[in-house]
């Protein structure tokens, strides 16, 4: 029952408006998928967009263990760390 509820969870992609949340919907939803054992990407256009918001929950990721589970960053430095993840 549990595995059937994280397959629907893969793949999905969101667009929220400006000035409807993101950054706290984004924050809350990194943190909840953290906690479920995903790791999570969290990607933006915007380096300084994407610390502003990571540095924003940081305290909250950390309080509840999930810190080395959430990233944040832009498109190419998330795409590049996904490519790097199996070496050099």
């Amino acid at each position: 029952m549990i595995n059937d509820k994280l397959n629907e969870l893969i793949g999905n992609l969101v667009e929220i408006g400006t000035g409807e949340g993101k950054s706290l919907t984004l924050g809350v939803t990194c943190a909840i998928l953290a906690l479920l054992g995903f790791d999570v990407n969290c990607a933006c256009y915007s380096q300084y967009l994407s610390e502003r918001d990571f540095n924003a929950f940081k305290t909250l990721f950390t309080s509840l263990g999930v810190i080395n589970d959430i990233h944040y960053g832009t498109f190419n430095q998330l795409c590049e760390r996904v490519i790097n993840e199996g070496g050099n």
